[in-house]
């Protein structure tokens, strides 16, 4: 799911499915799979179910990937760990295990105490779940595992990306539960997706 993006000029012509008119360059676009919407239709369609958001957890936005390269990355580059804990909260990890540990990495960021193997690991047994994520061998294996890869910062993204597709549909699924109002859905799902715009607007800029 691209969440917004502006429809250039010399993109190819695109109809919203929800209303079946023309898109018009220049102007926020939602595009959910393979449809494009207009902004509104978009929340229309969420709420309506259009939008193909199947609950099972097999289709559940996630990055497994790019959560183990983050907090690999963090817990051999303070640098990287200093602009992960900056940008994402421990809620944006799918996995317990990654979201265990990068709350431990927050905690210790907080604490103005650095992050390595052996910090992390003393935190995580202050928080009782250093069971929960494998144990040390766990831990040490991350880094074990770790490639510096050019673009680490992107992985960044991937996690936030998902994290945030997983925001909007619980948003969506939430509204259309609760029997509210045609209107009330609307207003909720622009409130959503302006926090959505938010979040990123805020990453692009720390990423840059």
């Amino acid at each position: 799911m691209n969440i917004i993006r502006f429809k250039a000029e010399g993109d190819n012509a695109a109809f919203c499915a929800y209303c079946e008119c023309e898109l018009e360059n220049g102007r926020r676009a939602v595009q959910v799979n393979a449809d494009w919407f207009h902004e509104q239709c978009a929340m229309k369609a969420i709420a309506a179910g259009m939008a193909d958001l199947n609950r099972s957890m097999k289709n559940v936005p996630k990055a497994p990937e790019a959560e183990a390269s983050v907090v690999s990355g963090c817990l051999v580059d303070e640098e990287l760990a200093d602009l992960a804990c900056a940008v994402l909260v421990d809620q944006d990890f799918f996995y317990m295990t990654p979201r265990h540990i990068f709350r431990a990495m927050q905690s210790l960021r907080r604490k103005e105490k650095p992050v390595d193997v052996v910090t992390v690991v003393e935190e995580l047994r202050a928080m009782d779940v250093l069971d929960d994520v494998g144990g040390v061998v766990a831990v040490t294996k991350l880094v074990e595992d770790y490639f510096p890869w050019p673009n680490e910062k992107e992985h960044i993204t991937l996690v936030l990306a998902a994290s945030l597709k997983r925001y909007l549909i619980h948003a969506g699924e939430t509204l259309i539960t609760n029997g509210r109002s045609l209107r009330q859905v609307e207003g909720e799902l622009e409130a959503a997706l302006e926090f959505v715009r938010k979040r990123q607007e805020e990453v692009r800029e720390r990423l840059r």
